[in-house]
């Protein structure tokens, strides 16, 4: 019991998930987005529930890497697609949204998501622990789970690299899931407007922090 306490604790402290314990505002790096309309209504926004399959959660490992404070970072993150099914926009088809979870909050990632009973597909609501990235135009958005510490750019996320894997993840997901979602909108269609998705076109593209819901 003592055990559990102290690593819900550690969790706590990490994600600034416990009201007794948040950062000072100076710290909360990024910030809220306060442009005019920062969540347009076709993207997944906070409040909102998503889809996944668990059984996929380990099948992608990425290392990410930037400099933070003068320092070089590397963090491990897992990579699942996640389909949304918009509430405000009924009748359309459902638009893969890519998850990428810190792989040290691989267990309060999971006891988030609300479980199908005999399945493996649970459903997550967005809450103010994920921060998001989105291309410059707002066509689609990614979310994050990590410590609230770490400040990468978005574009350190969006590589050739992830938009292969999105690829295959997305259309297994939307598989796995079954006729709800066997068609989808898939994120690594972006990839066409990036040319040959070299990090300066990513940078172009997802230039901002990771904002803050």
């Amino acid at each position: 019991m003592q055990k559990r306490s102290f690593a819900f604790l550690l969790t706590c402290i990490f994600l600034s998930g416990c009201g007794w314990w948040q950062m000072p505002d100076p710290f909360a790096v990024p910030r809220v987005d306060d442009r005019p309309e920062p969540h347009p209504d076709h993207l997944v926004r906070l409040g909102d529930k998503v889809r996944l399959n668990v059984a996929q959660l380990e099948e992608s490992i990425q290392e990410i890497h930037w400099s933070q404070d003068g320092k070089d970072i590397t963090k491990r993150y897992f990579l699942l697609s996640a389909m949304f099914e918009n509430p405000r926009e009924p009748g359309t088809i459902p638009s893969e949204v890519p998850i990428y979870v810190q792989t040290f909050l691989k267990d309060f990632f999971l006891n988030k998501c609300e479980a199908q009973a005999g399945s493996d597909i649970c459903t997550l609501t967005v809450d103010k622990n994920f921060r998001y990235g989105q291309d410059a135009e707002k066509t689609q958005r990614f979310l994050v789970l990590h410590e609230r510490s770490l400040t990468p750019f978005q574009h350190r996320f969006m590589d050739s690299n992830s938009m292969a894997i999105l690829l295959k993840s997305g259309k297994k997901a939307a598989q796995s899931m079954g006729s709800s979602a066997a068609e989808f909108i898939p994120y690594a269609g972006l990839m066409g407007k990036l040319g040959d998705g070299t990090a300066n076109a990513m940078k172009k593209a997802f230039g901002d922090q990771l904002w803050l819901f």
